[in-house]
């Protein structure tokens, strides 16, 4: 499992970092160990840690709601559900670069400190014989500090289906706490993320849509089986297995779009070609 953490450190510098050996890496940090930055600013207090995964889905999940990204292909086919169907598994990585979320953390309380921002370090931001332009990455702001000052933790409440914000120190366990001498409590800051009320409806309407109108269209066995470089519907996108329709197992190069828009105009296209079956019962 990797982790990305916050140092507070000497001077009033914060330092950024990711490992998945988490108390090997805070102790080399004490020893001075931990690279060029704790060894000039040496670390006062860990203030924060987070989980790589689940700030990757919530990062990832933010720009799919921004962009009406639907991407329902192994939710309706393979039963494997979405990002906010596995949220709270910790034990996938979900293939999410720890060095991008380890950047996205850094460049958000860079974003929330301007007044400061040189004075964070982590990410790409480490070196000391190099002037950094300050960061413009504006989805970062969808996630929110906690009253502590940090960005926030993002955890599914399951139950009823919404990411909610939270201290990042409650992802601390009593022996770590212990370990390092962290008494700083954790804040009882608690925030739902709304921006994505209008497209969790959109997303379970379209899945169902999706479903519904794959069961009805028999003449997709047609296509079943050839191969197709653009979208059969005409939209003229290219292959895309999150957004292409399934039939028989199968992948068919027909994007959700036209699949749902175009659906009696293919249907009258496609069914021409499916033989009429011969009646077999004698009068």
């Amino acid at each position: 499992m990797r982790w990305v953490y916050i140092l507070q450190c000497e001077d009033g510098y914060f330092y950024v970092g990711e490992t998945s050996r988490l108390y090997r890496r805070f102790w080399e940090h004490q020893d001075g160990l931990g690279g060029l930055n704790t060894s000039v600013y040496p670390p006062i207090n860990i203030v924060a840690i987070y989980p790589v995964n689940r700030l990757g889905k919530f990062f990832d999940y933010t720009k799919k709601v921004s962009n009406n990204d639907y991407q329902l292909n192994y939710n309706i086919y393979f039963d494997r559900g979405g990002i906010i169907e596995n949220f709270n598994i910790d034990n996938d990585e979900g293939g999410y670069d720890s060095l991008w979320v380890e950047n996205n953390i850094t460049e958000k309380m860079m974003v929330y400190n301007e007044a400061h921002w040189k004075k964070i370090r982590g990410g790409k931001y480490v070196k000391f014989n190099v002037e950094y332009n300050f960061p413009n990455n504006k989805f970062v702001k969808e996630l929110p500090d906690c009253n502590c000052g940090f960005p926030c933790d993002v955890k599914q409440n399951e139950e009823n289906n919404y990411l909610y914000f939270r201290c990042a120190k409650k992802n601390m366990w009593d022996k770590m706490r212990e370990e390092f001498g962290i008494h700083d409590e954790p804040c009882k800051f608690f925030m739902k993320y709304t921006k994505d009320n209008k497209y969790k409806i959109e997303y379970e309407k379209r899945k169902q849509t999706i479903k519904s109108l794959t069961s009805k269209s028999h003449w997709l066995k047609e296509l079943s089986g050839g191969h197709y470089e653009h979208c059969i519907g005409g939209c003229g996108k290219e292959y895309d297995e999150n957004n292409t329709i399934r039939y028989l197992r199968t992948a068919i190069n027909l994007c959700f779009d036209c699949f749902i828009d175009k659906n009696e105009e293919l249907a009258k296209k496609y069914n021409q070609y499916i033989p009429l079956g011969k009646c077999l019962i004698q009068l």
